[in-house]
């Protein structure tokens, strides 16, 4: 009893013990945190108590790259932004010198002035993309696209901070502080500073993060006083890439000279011509400089702050830069032959690279999609670009091809594009092609009248997949000239040639009064505005920047009837466009427009420019935005007049990328609603969820008629593919 009150009592005074600390150590925490606060707050000033106001800075940069490759398989193909890998295990080095000059509100242009590689494969662009870390230290983001900056005050609420310990970095005493992210999300980074407590400035930076299908670890040490406080002179990006078994370890040390740029040499002059205050030539000098890249290795023996290790030596002396670590094995195909099956070939037709050609792969289609209302679809292209040096310009042919399944039907598109009067912008284009079946106003009108006797969306939906429509098989050449004599106003003169064929001819659609060929030729104009359109000058040709107000469009189109048939028409169509970008990298985006036909002859065609049901879309761009995902195709010819209203909204954070495993893969998410009037729907709303991925798109849709019905549907695109 005596042992066991002993015992009692002990661990009594052990809980009273600990009760007693208990508030200690709670006060020691809050104590702690405080601190951390304190000094996270004089990094988030530090900017404005400096007084450092935002500038044009250039920086020179000297990039030495390493690269670690090990390729299983011919899955690394189709991995969107990844480097086209030999076969084997393969060590390479790199060298460039970049030009990099940046400029409020947050563009970076960049220029490769040197570079050699002892990779195969290896472009002058990817050395640029690892140029992108370098950053402004204190900016809302890391990289000039995405990455959330945990040193922004406006990024606090994403991260958490905790001091680790004290130390002394150039003889000031620092803390080094751990930074790591609310939830899992591919746009915020984990990592730690080391900052002056006594001003706020941060001396040394570590961050880890997801880039794409890589994990990048991000090392740097900024300016040592003033401005040069602001941007690393020295930045170490490991990148690092596992992939069923391919295997890219790439480690590249950037240093760094910067230089801010006076405040008046690029201050507006706010009593020039409108014209001349948007004209940022003297800022985009980078994008216009034809300087040819250095590619001899001697360059870089004055350039590099430190010699080269024994290992890089030997990567470079190498015969071909291989170090083969695998034995060879049997293969189904060869280098070459999967080289030709498997790629696209871009290269020029001349040395002074005035004709340049891209041909897509033999067995990978450019872009594969799916939806409910279009069902699968498949198209490719090539590209062949030419410059005009006589007259100051530049031709521009992509012929595209495309098939869908549920149509059964095939889709091609032959666009020829030639830039002229550069001082005007001048372009002429002309674009034949074909594939798309319609019905003609005719049919229309019978359809009409069934819907007629009957408002509930089911019926009106049935009437349509019961309905006999005889299809026309459309083949049509569009021609267009365009003048922009203001910067955002562009002036469009135009023609349409119609030539459409009764795909069933028969006896009977003889017997009716149907035509076997029904053709039209109209005279188009189109006026499109853009307020305060930024641009630069390449020669004298503007090219645009942006802008933060909305583009205009207005369009008129006449048709006149060609041989038998009554095919004129007339019709006019408005659209109004506004992207406006967000903090966090979120953004909205309104499209609004109106259409109507003002005369309608008995065998024309209702077609629209700004409302139409596209089976091949262009490229791998969200085309879910601005666009009605569960409308039949049908609908889009049967209506006079379409009013319509479409609103996007899209956030990197929202609902999936806070979740974690999954946060991983997704990129944005997006919101969309949108709504529609046209003459037998009433007003039709469609409402969606959608998320992108580095490898395909995904939206999941529900629709609702005046009646309150409702459909359900999705939509896939996939990225895998080259474009």
């Amino acid at each position: 009893m005596i042992r066991f009150l002993s015992f009692s009592c002990v661990r009594l005074l052990l809980w009273m013990f600990l009760a007693t600390l208990a508030p200690l150590s709670a006060s020691a925490e809050n104590e702690e945190e405080k601190k951390t606060n304190e000094v996270m707050q004089l990094v988030f000033t530090y900017v404005e108590r400096n007084g450092f106001q935002p500038r044009t800075y250039e920086s020179e940069i000297y990039q030495r790259h390493r690269m670690y490759t090990k390729r299983k398989g011919i899955i690394a193909r189709y991995v969107p932004g990844m480097l086209r890998l030999e076969r084997g295990v393969r060590n390479y080095f790199s060298e460039a010198e970049i030009h990099m000059r940046f400029r409020d509100p947050g563009e970076a242009d960049f220029k490769v002035k040197a570079f050699h590689s002892t990779a195969t494969y290896m472009e002058p662009q990817r050395m640029v993309d690892f140029g992108r870390f370098h950053f402004r230290i204190y900016a809302p983001k890391l990289l000039q696209e995405s990455i959330l900056n945990p040193l922004h005050p406006r990024n606090r609420s994403f991260y958490r901070y905790r001091t680790l310990y004290y130390g002394t970095a150039q003889g000031k005493q620092t803390a080094h502080i751990s930074i790591k992210p609310r939830f899992t999300n591919e746009q915020l980074v984990k990592g730690d500073v080391d900052v002056d407590v006594k001003t706020g400035a941060v001396r040394h930076f570590s961050f880890t993060f997801r880039y794409g299908f890589r994990t990048i670890s991000l090392n740097g040490r900024p300016g040592a006083e003033g401005e040069a406080t602001l941007l690393p002179e020295r930045i170490q990006v490991i990148s690092r890439f596992r992939m069923w078994g391919n295997k890219v370890d790439e480690s590249c040390d950037m240093t760094i000279k910067n230089r801010f740029l006076p405040m008046d040499s690029l201050k507006e002059d706010s009593g020039a011509p409108l014209a001349e205050r948007l004209d940022l030539t003297r800022q985009c000098l980078l994008r216009i400089d034809t300087t040819c890249i250095i590619t001899a290795p001697e360059h870089f023996d004055s350039l590099r702050p430190r010699p080269l290790t024994r290992h890089e030596k030997e990567i470079i002396s190498s015969q071909d830069s291989l170090n083969a670590l695998t034995p060879r094995r049997h293969r189904i195909i060869g280098p070459r032959t999967e080289d030709l099956l498997l790629s696209s070939h871009h290269f020029s037709l001349k040395n002074e690279g005035n004709i340049s050609v891209k041909l897509p792969p033999i067995f990978t289609p450019s872009m594969v999609a799916w939806s409910q209302s279009k069902g699968l679809s498949l198209q490719t292209r090539i590209r062949l670009h030419a410059k005009l040096p006589k007259m100051d310009g530049a031709c521009y042919f992509s012929p595209r091809i495309g098939y869908t399944f549920k149509q059964d039907q095939i889709y091609w598109q032959l666009p020829l594009q030639i830039d002229c009067i550069p001082a005007l912008n001048g372009r002429f284009s002309i674009t034949a092609g074909g594939g798309q079946h319609l019905y003609s106003n005719r049919q229309a009108e019978e359809v009409r009248h069934k819907l007629e006797q009957s408002t509930a969306y089911d019926s009106l939906v049935n009437i349509l997949d019961s309905f006999g429509f005889h299809d026309y098989r459309d083949n049509y050449i569009k021609t267009d000239f365009c003048l922009s004599p203001t910067p955002g106003l562009v002036l469009t003169l135009g023609t349409r040639y119609h030539l459409r064929t009764l795909i069933e001819w028969t006896a009977l659609a003889k017997a009716t009064g149907m035509k076997h060929h029904l053709s039209s030729l109209a005279p188009r104009v189109e006026v499109q505005w853009t307020p305060r359109q930024y641009y630069y000058k390449q020669g004298k040709r503007r090219i645009p920047l942006y802008s933060k107000y909305p583009t205009f469009l207005w369009c008129y189109e006449h048709g006149f009837p060609l041989k038998d048939g009554h095919t004129g028409y007339a019709k006019m169509e408005t659209d109004i466009r506004w992207r406006i970008p967000l903090y966090a990298m979120r953004s909205l985006f309104f499209r609004a427009g109106t259409g109507f036909y003002t005369r309608r002859s008995r065998d024309c065609f209702l077609e629209y420019d700004f409302f139409r049901f596209n089976y091949v879309p262009e490229n791998h761009n969200d085309d879910m935005s601005g666009e009605f995902q569960l409308l039949n195709a049908r609908w889009y010819n049967e209506s006079r007049y379409y009013l319509h209203l479409t609103s996007t909204y899209e956030s990197p954070m929202m609902l999936l990328s806070r979740i974690p495993g999954i946060s991983r893969v997704v990129r944005t998410e997006r919101i969309y609603l949108n709504l529609l009037s046209v003459r037998a729907l009433g007003i039709y709303t469609e409402a969606g969820y959608g998320f992108s991925t580095h490898i395909l798109d995904l939206g999941l849709f529900t629709g609702m008629a005046a009646d309150r019905t409702f459909n359900f549907g999705f939509k896939v695109s996939l990225r895998l593919f080259e474009d």
